[in-house]
């Protein structure tokens, strides 16, 4: 008999990462988006089995209400997890201290980032692929096969977004090529 894994989601608040809420909604998980000290956020990691950290971040790790709430400070506590970490280069962050899991390379989730990475899009491609992408990663996390499910659920034949995203998320130390 497998034990239900204790699962905490780190997802500062943020308008801009909203559509990341589709991946814990209906959940009993533990939802962390407000700020919190150092202590209590390592207190709560340390209690918990899995990992979910979401949001806006760069290769020091992810940035939360005013600070950057997860860095290589945390990487001893996390590395025993089960991690997910969607944040802007977290693979980055989680190559470097030896953290495995399901993570992203950059993933274009606003105009700004897809005229900067050079990606044709429409506003409505954006938001196709945001939604995709996220509740790709939603049964990506829950499945027995991750790297399958997200496959086949984040995939466009018309949508050069998603097109372009495919090839920025990575389950331990290999981009999932789809």
């Amino acid at each position: 008999m497998t034990t239900k894994k204790r699962t905490l989601v780190i997802h500062p608040a943020d308008e801009s990462t909203e559509f990341l809420n589709v991946i814990y909604q209906g959940t009993d998980w533990t939802i962390l988006s407000q700020n919190i000290s150092d202590h209590s956020l390592r207190k709560l990691i340390s209690e918990h089995d899995r990992i979910i950290m979401l949001g806006h971040g760069f290769p020091g790790g992810l940035f939360g209400n005013g600070r950057i709430m997860i860095n290589e400070s945390h990487a001893d506590l996390l590395r025993p997890k089960t991690l997910v970490g969607i944040w802007c280069f977290a693979n980055r962050f989680f190559e470097p201290n030896g953290l495995t899991g399901i993570y992203s390379d950059m993933i274009v989730s606003e105009p700004q980032e897809a005229e900067l990475f050079g990606v044709d899009y429409t506003e409505q491609q954006i938001h196709q692929s945001n939604r995709m992408f996220a509740m790709a990663v939603r049964d990506a996390i829950i499945s027995d096969e991750p790297i399958s499910t997200f496959k086949e659920m984040y995939r466009s034949n018309t949508n050069p977004v998603i097109n372009w995203n495919q090839d920025n998320f990575y389950h331990a130390y290999e981009t999932i090529q789809i």
